[in-house]
């Protein structure tokens, strides 16, 4: 199978300044690293380090003691290697968006392996597959999919990385019409944690396959690229609309009753409260049409009317849309 390679934005980052004596004073389990690869670790003396070390959860103050921004699998395999030989605690970042921070428990006296720059996209010929890097962002993937009139269902979030959302379920917008992401993986290139890669597909280790397909992230290794399946590019029609507290029973009682029984599988998104102002709480409908192969969007907006005519509907947008656009 052929397949065509898409350029993505730069997501490169300048290349460390640290000297080896750096290296020996913060971090010195990480010299034989340093001295293969000297320009992709990161601790707080370069000016990098502030940029791509934080969470995505601003209150999660921990920060690792040192960030390697793998550039390529080899990168990835080396630093497991490095850290194991040097007991050392680390995490594996893809997006880093995950709300707990959960990755950079314990991680202050270790280091963060940083896949982001793993990003590279190449889409089959048929177009009914692609093959990412381990890194790719939810963003970045549908700019370059849509880009080529392709699609796959990614989060509800544009800087989501694809790896930690779909192996650990997938659930977005898309869920109703196309499935989790996570039942989007065809297949993984993956580093072990003895350093060395395999590839798990339907023909190759099957069993680690199934792991990664939804049985937990970061305990099987680091995962450097997905082949995922995609399609045609579907019309979306997208919008919020809210309601004030003192409609609330009335809109909940209408939607057990007349549209929680029939939803259609077009509609996806989310229901969600927030609370700006403290005397004038909201509830936020997210409403997110995903019409079918070869469908346009009548249906969605006939179905749009009838959220809007809940009692004291505030619309806030309504909108067909590109795959790309939706954030």
């Amino acid at each position: 199978m052929e397949f065509k390679l898409t350029e993505l934005p730069d997501t490169q980052i300048p290349t460390s300044s640290l000297t080896r004596d750096d290296i020996a004073k913060k971090i010195p389990g990480l010299l034989s690293l340093y001295d293969e690869f000297p320009h992709i670790i990161y601790t707080a003396s370069d000016p990098v380090f502030e940029t791509i070390s934080p969470s995505f959860n601003r209150g999660t103050t921990t920060r690792p003691l040192a960030v390697v921004r793998a550039l390529e699998e080899s990168h990835v395999q080396a630093t497991i290697k490095a850290v194991q030989a040097a007991g050392l605690q680390f995490a594996i970042r893809s997006g880093g968006a995950e709300l707990e921070g959960r990755n950079f428990r314990g991680i202050g006296s270790g280091v963060m392996i940083d896949t982001r720059s793993l990003c590279s996209i190449k889409v089959a010929e048929d177009k009914k597959s692609a093959v990412i890097g381990g890194g790719t962002i939810a963003g970045d993937l549908a700019l370059a999919l849509s880009s080529q009139g392709a699609f796959t269902p990614v989060g509800w979030h544009p800087r989501l990385g694809y790896a930690g959302w779909s192996m650990a379920g997938g659930y977005g917008m898309y869920a109703s019409s196309y499935g989790l992401g996570v039942d989007h993986i065809l297949g993984v290139r993956i580093v072990l944690a003895d350093g060395s890669v395999v590839v798990a597909d339907e023909n190759n280790h099957q069993d680690l396959l199934w792991a990664l397909r939804g049985a937990g992230n970061g305990i099987w290794g680091v995962v450097t690229q997905f082949t995922i399946k995609t399609y045609p590019a579907p019309k979306l029609l997208i919008g919020s609309v809210k309601f004030a507290k003192k409609d609330w029973p009335a809109v909940m009682a209408e939607w057990v009753k007349n549209i929680e029984p029939n939803l259609p599988e077009e509609l996806a998104g989310d229901i969600y409260f927030r609370n700006n102002d403290l005397e004038t709480p909201e509830m936020n409908v997210l409403f997110a049409w995903c019409a079918k192969e070869g469908d346009d969007l009548q249906r969605g907006w006939d179905y749009f009317e009838k959220i809007k005519s809940l009692p004291g509907a505030d619309v806030v947008r309504i909108g067909e849309c590109e795959f790309l656009a939706v954030d």
